[in-house]
């Protein structure tokens, strides 16, 4: 009988590991250092891939919308004619290019890959292209008259909030620890239990304190305190003195 909420079976221990966790580990038994750096590079995304890949669609349809006026997301994008027309401007441009690389393409490549450097890069990506998005609004608002072009349109508006959302969905991912992750975890605890030497040095990184030898630590009470009564006596016979 199988518990589907944790995935433990009937004869799974409380406290020590799953079957499926067994079976995760098992092609890493002969060499636990490469399931360390295999569960290291990997990010699970798949709880907030309906999210991400809602965000990666409004994303791309902005590119087809009103940027500002009769210049379109793709022609921004591209620097096009259009877009030189109207004095597109440099964070404009950059918006662009990082909305459609960390937004799109690299979103795309994160939930394919799984991979964690590429989900960190996309995430600070996306974080820098969604603060470029906020200072491309404020820029075509505060263009002077005599400029040709108009403010910011629908289309950048919703792009800027897509690219948010990524940014932060992608936020998530990262913190999140995958299947594989939680495995290692409960492993380690088991082993941290096994056997009392294993518990004293779980307890030495808990309390923060290095190993000592307490034997090798010497017991001179006696000898100070000897010591004391003969400088106080010397001390009392100088008075006397």
């Amino acid at each position: 009988m199988t518990d589907s909420s944790s995935g433990r079976t009937a004869g799974d221990s409380p406290g020590g590991l799953t079957t499926r966790q067994r079976e995760l580990l098992e092609p890493y038994a002969a060499d636990p250092r490469a399931a360390e750096r295999a569960a290291a590079g990997e990010v699970d995304p798949r709880a907030q891939f309906p999210v991400l890949a809602v965000a990666v669609v409004v994303l791309l349809v902005t590119f087809f919308l009103p940027h500002s006026g009769e210049v379109k997301g793709i022609d921004v994008l591209f620097n096009t004619r259009t877009a030189q027309d109207f004095l597109t401007t440099v964070p404009e441009r950059v918006y662009a290019w990082l909305a459609f690389g960390a937004g799109c393409l690299l979103t795309v490549g994160t939930l394919v890959s799984r991979s964690a450097v590429v989900a960190w890069v996309n995430w600070a990506l996306a974080g820098v292209g969604w603060w470029y998005g906020i200072f491309a609004i404020w820029m075509r608002q505060s263009r002077p008259p005599t400029e040709p072009g108009v403010g910011p349109s629908y289309g950048l508006i919703i792009g800027v909030i897509a690219l948010f959302v990524i940014f932060a969905t992608m936020f998530t991912v990262i913190l999140q620890r995958t299947s594989f992750q939680r495995a290692l975890a409960a492993l380690r605890r088991e082993d941290a239990d096994k056997d009392g030497e294993s518990q004293a040095r779980q307890q030495v990184l808990r309390a923060g304190l290095p190993e000592r030898d307490m034997s090798a630590i010497p017991d001179d009470r006696r000898r100070r305190a000897k010591e004391r009564r003969a400088r106080r006596r010397a001390a009392e016979g100088g008075a006397d003195s």
